[in-house]
C-alpha cells in the first residue's frame, strides 16, 4: 500500500522530502519508501488530479492515505477547505457526508464499492498566509545581502517607476539570489545550473529545519509515515 502527496511544484516535493529528512532518528529516510508525489503545477489542477486520483484508486487499489498540500496564499484555511470539499463532493459522490473539517484530520474517500483510502489536507503557510517562499526566507541561516539588497533596490524601483508588481514575485526572485549569490561560492557560481539551484541548497545548512515555523507541516508530513511491519 503506498501514500500519496500532492503537491503544488517539483521544489515543494525536494523541500518536504529535505523536512522529511531532517525529522530526527524516530522517523528514519527508509520508513519512507512507500510515498510518491505527485506536482499538480499549481492548484488549478487539483480538480483534475482528484479525478485522476480516483480512477487510479479504482485500478490499481494500492493508495492507502492522499494528502493535499497547498498553499495557503492570502485566503483563509476556511476558504480552502470548502474549495477542496466541493472537488470532494462533485466527485467521490459515493463518499455522501464526508468532508475535510480542519487540516490534520483524515477522511475516507470511496472511490467505488470496492476501493476506498483516507485523504486530509494542509496549507503551507507563515502566520497564516503566504507560501513556500515565506517560509524559506523566515528559515534562512546565511547571510542574505545580494537578496535583500535586490528585493529592496527592485521594489523601490519599480515603485519609482509606477510599474504594477506582485511582492510573490519579488520574494520568488529574492529566494533565488539568496540561493546563488549568498550561499554559493565563486567557484559555484561558475556551475550555478548545478551547484546553486534549489535542490543543491537542501543539501547545505542554509536552511534551519528545526525553526518553529515548520511545526505545523512537520506534523502533517509525520501523518504519511509508512507503517514498519515486523516478522514474527
Amino acid at each position: 500500500m503506498k501514500n500519496l502527496l500532492l503537491v503544488e511544484s517539483e521544489n515543494d516535493k525536494l523541500f518536504f522530502e529535505a523536512i522529511i529528512k531532517n525529522l530526527g532518528n524516530e522517523y528514519l529516510i527508509d520508513d519512507w519508501i512507500n510515498i510518491d508525489y505527485e506536482c499538480l503545477g499549481g492548484e488549478g489542477n487539483l480538480k483534475a488530479s482528484l479525478n485522476v486520483l480516483k480512477n487510479k484508486a479504482i485500478k490499481n487499489d494500492e493508495i492507502k492515505k492522499v494528502g493535499i498540500i497547498l498553499y495557503q496564499d492570502k485566503k483563509t484555511k476556511e476558504k480552502r477547505l470548502t474549495v477542496i470539499n466541493s472537488f470532494i463532493q462533485n466527485i467521490f459522490t459515493q463518499s455522501n457526508a464526508e468532508v475535510l473539517e480542519d487540516t490534520h484530520k483524515f477522511i475516507t474517500l470511496v472511490a467505488d464499492e470496492d476501493t476506498e483510502f483516507e485523504l486530509a489536507c494542509y496549507f503551507v503557510n507563515l502566520n497564516e498566509e503566504g507560501e513556500l517562499e515565506h517560509l524559506l526566507k523566515e528559515i534562512k541561516t546565511s547571510d542574505s545581502p545580494h537578496s535583500d539588497c535586490l528585493e529592496g533596490c527592485w521594489k523601490k524601483c519599480l515603485k519609482g517607476k509606477k510599474i504594477n508588481f506582485k511582492e510573490k514575485d519579488l520574494l520568488k526572485e529574492w529566494v533565488r539570489f539568496y540561493i546563488r549569490y549568498d550561499t554559493c561560492s565563486n567557484k559555484e557560481r561558475k556551475q550555478a545550473h548545478r551547484k546553486c539551484n534549489f535542490e543543491k541548497s537542501l543539501e547545505k545548512p542554509v536552511w534551519n529545519f528545526e525553526h518553529e515555523c515548520l511545526n505545523e507541516l512537520k506534523g502533517f508530513l509525520k501523518l504519511f509515515k509508512s507503517e514498519v511491519v515486523v516478522s514474527e
